[in-house]
């Protein structure tokens, strides 16, 4: 996997990697999932999480925000579970801790669905968001490279879709193995429509968004550390910049050049010196600015 496209791959493309050959690359990962799953729910665990590779491929997780490079949307969704798995495995029942982690890993399936388009090289042969995961449009254009593009205004859409794509996340199969083991199914159906009744419901929606954040937050901080060392590519500064201002604006992937970078940034630093940024420290985020802007000049020296 080491040859895998950097950000931002739609220029040059995702290749038919197999599915098999993600998982390979995310074993670690897995494995420790299904250690922590419960054992008489192992095997649909792993049988879901290969269906994970299948849709989510090498997507990204995000535009510009997190886990942007290829394969970041499995991996984040990978880290989701084990997270939750992890935290929650002494506060909930055996089946419904499975239903909770098979709710992290499906936690962002409206991106695949309807966050970006998927097409060949010539743009005019497209993906069938709903019913065609990434691997199989890939064969349908001879095992060729897929690009990506988002849909524009399209933040927050992948939230908004979940309640109608329940039986995507929990198919009925699962659920009446799971309702053979005793679980609240009452409960689990009220907290995929994201409408949590009683406590264990409380308990799995309140996981999978600390997991969310939790795997946000970690890979932000692992950014953040090789900005400070110096050794980040400039395509990265907007990114930093943002995230130091806490700021959850997202920004279309065509934008990631250097004369767009140093635009934006100056945006972001006259509306700090305007007073408009909600909860702005000025001392502070203009530090970040000016680090993030010297950076994508090419002049940003590594700090002391």
């Amino acid at each position: 996997m080491s040859d895998l496209p950097r950000y931002p791959e739609q220029f040059r493309g995702y290749p038919p990697v197999s599915e098999e050959a993600l998982l390979a690359w995310l074993a670690p990962l897995g494995k420790e999932i299904i250690e922590l799953t419960p054992p008489v729910f192992r095997e649909l665990m792993k049988e879901r999480i290969g269906w994970a590779a299948s849709w989510f491929h090498l997507l990204p997780a995000s535009g510009s925000f997190h886990h942007f490079e290829a394969g970041g949307l499995l991996r984040h969704s990978l880290e989701c579970v084990a997270i939750f798995l992890s935290d929650q495995r002494e506060s909930l029942s055996e089946p419904m801790l499975f239903a909770g982690a098979l709710m992290a890993l499906t936690h962002d399936i409206g991106k695949p669905l309807s966050d970006n388009v998927l097409t060949d090289a010539t743009g005019r042969i497209r993906r069938k968001s709903f019913t065609e995961t990434p691997m199989e449009f890939s064969r349908r254009i001879g095992y060729r490279p897929y690009f990506l593009y988002w849909v524009r205004n399209r933040h927050g859409n992948h939230d908004r879709i979940l309640p109608s794509v329940a039986g995507i996340r929990i198919p009925i199969y699962i659920r009446d193995a799971l309702a053979e083991r005793g679980a609240g199914m009452a409960e689990l159906v009220m907290a995929l429509m994201g409408k949590p009744s009683g406590d264990a419901g409380r308990r799995i929606l309140d996981g999978v968004l600390r997991a969310d954040m939790k795997s946000t937050s970690d890979y932000t901080l692992s950014f953040r550390e090789k900005f400070i060392q110096g050794g980040i590519r400039e395509d990265l500064a907007l990114f930093i910049a943002a995230d130091e201002l806490r700021s959850d604006r997202k920004y279309e992937c065509e934008s990631w050049n250097r004369g767009n970078l140093k635009e934006r940034l100056l945006g972001m630093a006259e509306e700090i010196s305007d007073g408009r940024e909600n909860g702005s420290e000025p001392e502070k985020d203009s530090e970040a600015l000016r680090r993030a802007l010297g950076f994508a000049s090419g002049t940003w020296p590594a700090a002391a």
